[in-house]
């Protein structure tokens, strides 16, 4: 029988390769199915690297992490890749945009290695670029010269709202945002976390957001401080 948890940790460890150092041991987590989590922590708790396990990109070294009924610790790297590309949205501390694409075209990328996220990003009778557009506008990046201009050429904050849409498009049933409202002012921070909220409303899909800032928690229905439950004490 399938669980009603989007996510579901067991015993969970990690320690970087380079230095052997602990990074996460994490007795259990789950997150259901719909909720919006607020993942809070001083620097050096772990964070982002839980983000990276949830988010396929890497893999615990012991215990178990079960993600939309799937065991991704026994997945091979291709399985994963695919399994991310599917059903996760993930908004990186990074951005990670390919710099000499346009605006458009680094928030379709994402579907371009997803059937399922294309079928569904045009699921209302909107192409794939409309639906794009429709995203960018809703985050404030809603002037038509804009779209074709290469993403180098945007402010931070701007490109931080790019990296956002192309998480979002094709509604994948988990968003993950690392930081995402870190370059952002006060009223942008606020449209982008309603614009988040709205997108995973009408889609279903889980929220897992990490941020320093503790004035947006209030907009969650969940808020953990991951220092509390990994025992890894902050580095």
């Amino acid at each position: 029988m399938k669980t009603a948890n989007v996510i579901e940790i067991s015993a969970l460890k990690y320690s970087w390769a380079s230095t052997d150092t602990p990074v996460l041991d994490i007795s259990e987590l789950s997150v259901p199915k719909g909720q919006r989590l607020f993942l809070k922590g001083p620097s050096g708790s772990g964070k982002s690297t839980l983000l990276n396990v949830l988010g396929a990109v890497i893999v615990p070294d012991e215990g178990q992490i079960r993600v939309l009924d799937q065991d991704l610790e026994n997945m091979s790297q291709s399985r994963r890749d695919r399994f991310r590309a599917d059903h996760i949205g993930f908004i990186f501390q990074q951005f990670n945009l390919i710099p000499y694409l346009s605006v458009i075209q680094n928030v379709c990328l994402g579907v371009r290695f997803s059937h399922r996220r294309s079928l569904q990003a045009s699921a209302s009778g909107l192409t794939i670029a409309m639906e794009a557009q429709r995203l960018l506008s809703a985050l404030g990046l809603n002037d038509e010269s804009l779209l074709r201009r290469r993403v180098t050429d945007l402010s931070v904050g701007q490109q931080q709202r790019v990296a956002a849409a192309r998480a979002l498009l094709g509604r994948p049933e988990l968003v993950i945002a690392d930081e995402p409202t870190s370059s952002l002012d006060m009223d942008n921070r606020k449209a982008f976390v309603e614009l988040l909220e709205n997108e995973c409303t009408q889609s279903n899909a889980t929220l897992v957001f990490v941020s320093h800032d503790p004035t947006l928690s209030d907009a969650f229905d969940r808020v953990l401080d991951l220092a509390l439950i990994n025992k890894v004490k902050n580095q």
